[in-house]
């Protein structure tokens, strides 16, 4: 993890355990504005096997190019209603919330408050596939349609070597 660190890579959050099993370490985080998961395993061996098979889970889609299950980070597109503000479901047992920036009491029950929007386009964040040494690493598209290539992806090897 150090390595990547020192290309500029700014670690997040663990990617869920159960989808990369053997991998020693499993992180998100973004490098040059675009996520990058980077999976570490005790040998190259195991990161070409176990790890590219755990990568290539991830980065799969469906005949319709969205994401099959079990793909453990998701781009959402074209969803409805989407905001910057989370929605509140109806059903949550809470009668008033407080804003808190304008000092206002809000209640609950006058609001006609809609359900939390869903995601009806899932596609895997992550595209492409590099292994360099026992690190995997799985990087989203430069582009915004998540069909072209990562130039993270592409350049590590070399970023890293430097």
């Amino acid at each position: 993890m150090d390595d990547m660190k020192g290309v500029g890579w700014k670690k997040q959050h663990e990617l869920v355990p159960s989808e990369y099993p053997l991998a020693l370490e499993k992180y998100w985080g973004y490098l040059n504005t675009k996520e990058v998961g980077v999976l570490i395993y005790s040998s190259a061996d195991e990161a070409k096997s176990q790890g590219l098979d755990s990568a290539k889970q991830q980065t799969s889609r469906g005949e319709d190019g969205k994401a099959s299950e079990g793909v453990d980070r998701i781009s959402c597109r074209h969803a409805q209603g989407q905001s910057a503000v989370k929605n509140i479901k109806k059903n949550v047992p809470i009668k008033y919330a407080y804003n808190g920036s304008i000092n206002l009491l809000l209640d609950l029950d006058d609001r006609n408050i809609p359900e939390a929007p869903i995601c009806p386009n899932k596609y895997p964040t992550y595209r492409d596939i590099t292994i360099i040494g026992n690190m995997v690493i799985m990087c989203e598209s430069d582009g915004r349609n998540l069909s072209e290539p990562s130039t993270n992806c592409a350049e590590l090897s070399t970023w890293l070597s430097e």
